[in-house]
This record gives structure tokens, C-alpha cells and sequence, in this order.
């Protein structure tokens, strides 16, 4: 929105606000949402043709990240044909890409510990006694962020929620910092007729983060989404990187 868009919208709420200091306070609360780039708001602007019918052109995309939140799962092992990556003595293991969402539906996973797991490699046949090994796991962690799609009239077309979720900290024998049951699932998912979405993550690399003999693995996975109307589609991805020691990089 333009400055004068917002000095505007500032001088027709300045009558409804005039001796109530705490509707003013809220009515600046929101200015400074709406019109300012928020730490955990981001807005892409998107180009799209003025002339077609404004319903369904995409116009924007907001995603808001929201506080840590709790998840509750119970990581399981994913066994040796569901090898993804080795890097440095780490292995990988659970599925490269999974769906999030398909024909604008969440796609529901009853195991959601069936996630991509980063632990010791001691070799193939050793998979199982490493993770059933492995102590000192951290309660899992989660962070959501809601993306939405506005039109032409800056009505929401298209709106999710998802949570990216893991546990860290995991070592075996007594050292390294590993990962267990990264996962992204999806909630809240909303579509309005005549619009198509979908949404997936695939995990692109693993790391090493510590020493040789003190790991701390690290795990970077990209979601992707598609949201698509009968005049365009559009394709939007976020990367985030995980750590052994609990860090969560969204970029």
C-alpha cells in the first residue's frame, strides 16, 4: 500500500479514535503491521495483468511466521532401503521428497515420526543398532508459518498453514549432536474455486557442523508450492536448515 494510501486510511480512523488512546494505540498496531515489513511477516509483490478478471490474478503473497509451538509424535526408525544421502560418516535416512499437499488437501501421514532422520553411518547393515542406540534426544520442536495467496481485489484465494518439526541433540555413544524425525506437515489448508495447489519438501543436503570426532549434523530441505488459476501458475519455495543443536534457519 502507497504512503498516501495509508495517510488516508490514518485520517478517516483519527475521527473513530479521538479520545479512546487505546483504539489509537491498536489502530498504530496495525498500521505498523500493514504498512511496514514485519520481523516475521514477509510480502512478495507479485506483476500480474490488470485488464484480466482480478479474481484470479495473484497479486501478492504473505507468509507469517508464527511462535515455537508444541508437537507431540514419537520419532521411528526408517530402515536401510530408505537411504537418502551419506556425507562425512552422516547418513540420511526416510524419503528425499514427500508431499505436503496435493489437490489442495493436506496429505495426511498417520506416522508423522516417519520423518528424514541424520545419524551416524558405521555402515549399512549397522542402521538399526545406531538409532536404537542413540540417547539424549530433545523434545521435538516446531515452528509454523501461514502463506497466503491474495488476488487482484486483495482477497485471499489461497490459504495453509505448515509446520516444519524435528528433534536434535540425539548422540551416539556419548558424542555428536544428531537429528531425528524431520518432518513439514500441513493444516489449515483453504482454496477458493477455480484455483489449484500444491505444496511438497525434499531435503537437498546434509553437513557436518562440528568435528570428526564430535558431529553436529545439519539438514537443508526446501518446501515448494504451486498455486495455479486457469489464467497463470505460480511457484514460490522457502529453504530452511536445521542443526543438531536445535537451530532452525528459515531462508
Amino acid at each position: 500500500m502507497t504512503d498516501k494510501a495509508a495517510e488516508n486510511y490514518c485520517e478517516a480512523t483519527d475521527k473513530q479514535s479521538q479520545g479512546d488512546p487505546m483504539l489509537k494505540f491498536l489502530i498504530a498496531s496495525l498500521l505498523t503491521a500493514n504498512f511496514a515489513l514485519a520481523a516475521n511477516k514477509q510480502v512478495i509483490e507479485l506483476d500480474f495483468d490488470r485488464d484480466a478478471d482480478p479474481h484470479f490474478e495473484i497479486s501478492r503473497v504473505e507468509i507469517v511466521e508464527h511462535e515455537e509451538v508444541k508437537a507431540n509424535y514419537v520419532v521411528e526408525k526408517a530402515g536401510i532401503k530408505d537411504v537418502v544421502m551419506i556425507v562425512d560418516s552422516i547418513i540420511a535416512i526416510g524419503k528425499k521428497i514427500w508431499p505436503i499437499i496435493e489437490a489442495g488437501k493436506p496429505v495426511v501421514d498417520v506416522n508423522m515420526g516417519r520423518g528424514i532422520s541424520v545419524i551416524p553411518f558405521k555402515g549399512q547393515d549397522q542402521i538399526d543398532a545406531v538409532f536404537f542406540d542413540m540417547e539424549r534426544w530433545s523434545a521435538p520442536k516446531a515452528k509454523s508459518y501461514t502463506v497466503t495467496y491474495k488476488n487482484g481485489l486483495r482477497a485471499a484465494v489461497i490459504s495453509f498453514t505448515y509446520t516444519v518439526m524435528f528433534q536434535y541433540g540425539g548422540q551416539y555413544e556419548g558424542k555428536g549432536k544428531y537429528l531425528a524425525g524431520i518432518n513439514v506437515v500441513a493444516q489449515d489448508v483453504e482454496v477458493a474455486w477455480g484455483f489449484k495447489f500444491n505444496a511438497s519438501s525434499e531435503l537437498m543436503q546434509i553437513s557436518n557442523h562440528g568435528t570428526k570426532e564430535d558431529r553436529v549434523a545439519g539438514a537443508t530441505f526446501k518446501i515448494k508450492y504451486t498455486a495455479e488459476s486457469f489464467l497463470k501458475k505460480i511457484k514460490n519455495e522457502t529453504s530452511f536448515h536445521v542443526m543438531g543443536n536445535g537451530q532452525l534457519i528459515k531462508y
